[in-house]
């Protein structure tokens, strides 16, 4: 099967920049760069393309602290 070629292609804050190959759970990863931090992480294909990733867990957590606030926990 051809692999689709999405590198420069953007999904949420997600640049992808290079495939990054399949791994043991046959799904396609690949290099992307997060637009709020610029930092690199490879990013399954699936998750990109039906915006279940958007962007990073920190830049994520980030956002959320900024929309709902901090969370206290009580102790």
């Amino acid at each position: 099967m051809k692999r689709e070629i999405i590198e420069g292609q953007s999904f949420g804050e997600w640049e992808v920049i290079s495939y990054a190959g399949c791994r043991g759970n046959k799904k396609t990863y690949y290099n992307c760069r997060c637009r709020g931090c610029g930092e690199i992480y490879q990013v399954r294909k699936d998750k990109m393309k039906s915006g279940e990733s958007t962007r990073c867990f920190q830049c994520a957590k980030k956002i959320k602290r900024q929309t709902h606030g901090e969370t206290v926990q009580e102790g």
